[in-house]
């Protein structure tokens, strides 16, 4: 699903969701971003307005059951981790990147500090890189890089395997968002993205991992309130950007085949953020998923949006 959200953030890497859209807040009095938050999905959505997975065809409410409830799951027992694996176009999964740095973390808090393990890709895209320190671990965060070629690109928060049972030897394969695919892509459907801005992106997923549909997302300040100017887009059966219209359903909340929602024009923080996701459980509004992450100028930040635990 990674590889699908990040082929989508490629579309949108231009993008700012301007003309055609609708404004989502026009008749409110709030600044566009707050008022798309407090509009939840209503009984005319499936699944009477609460979230649910698989098509709009055959909605079945989402599993939350997990929702608020401590993951007292163990971390890696390892103390070394070695990941081989192929940095990716996220365009073309049969183009690599070669020459281009990947760094890994295994704390989100010391992306702004030198990386806890680095490697560079080969002729094949091909890479190893041997992470310190995971015990205890259950996520790492990775960036990839290649000045000219592609944007800055990360992947947090990704899962690897830390079971009892997980080697030491794992295979993890990366992406990258190269400057010509964002680039050469054609504005779609009047879309824009300011530059020098961030993107951040996910899936959402219930506690059994399938994608939701009928949540909506943002970014909030420090203050708690949706950042001024940024500006949200769902994706279509077909995983393309749907046109912003309040109108129309489904153009303003995550389609359960996909789950992805892409909040743009992020201004770039010295802090962290919150990714925030909420929907209806039995007609009563949720915090479904939430996730501090850094912004960093013209970069994407890809997270799962795992229930909030």
């Amino acid at each position: 699903m990674k590889r699908s959200l990040c082929s989508v953030v490629a579309l949108v890497w231009l993008a700012g969701c301007g003309g055609g859209g609708g404004d989502g807040g026009a008749d409110s009095g709030l600044p566009q971003a707050e008022a798309e938050w407090a509009t939840i999905p209503t009984s005319a959505y499936p699944n009477m307005g609460n979230v649910y997975i698989n098509t709009r065809d055959m909605p079945m409410p989402a599993d939350y059951s997990c929702l608020g409830m401590p993951d007292t799951s163990a971390g890696s027992t390892l103390t070394m981790l070695t990941v081989n694996g192929t940095l990716f176009d996220f365009q073309n999964s049969t183009e690599p990147r070669v020459s281009a740095t990947i760094d890994v973390w295994t704390d989100i808090s010391k992306l702004s500090m030198a990386s806890d393990a680095t490697a560079t890709t080969d002729a094949q895209g091909k890479f190893t890189v041997m992470i310190p320190n995971v015990s205890g671990k259950k996520r790492l965060h990775w960036r990839s890089r290649k000045q000219g070629e592609a944007f800055d690109t990360y992947e947090l928060a990704d899962p690897f395997d830390f079971s009892a049972t997980a080697t030491a030897t794992q295979t993890i394969n990366r992406n990258s968002v190269s400057t010509f695919t964002g680039g050469a892509l054609p504005a779609l459907a009047g879309i824009t993205r300011m530059p020098n801005t961030g993107v951040i992106a996910g899936s959402l997923r219930d506690c059994n991992r399938k994608e939701v549909g009928n949540a909506i997302a943002t970014v909030l300040g420090g203050d708690g309130k949706p950042i001024p100017g940024i500006k949200v887009v769902y994706m279509s059966d077909q995983d393309l950007p749907r046109r912003r219209d309040p109108s129309i359903l489904h153009s303003l909340a995550t389609n359960a085949k996909n789950g992805v929602f892409i909040v743009i024009d992020v201004p770039p923080s010295t802090g962290t953020v919150t990714m925030a996701v909420e929907g209806n459980i039995g007609g009563m509004r949720k915090r479904l998923a939430e996730f501090a992450a850094p912004v960093f100028a013209d970069s994407v930040v890809v997270v799962d949006a795992d229930p909030k635990r």
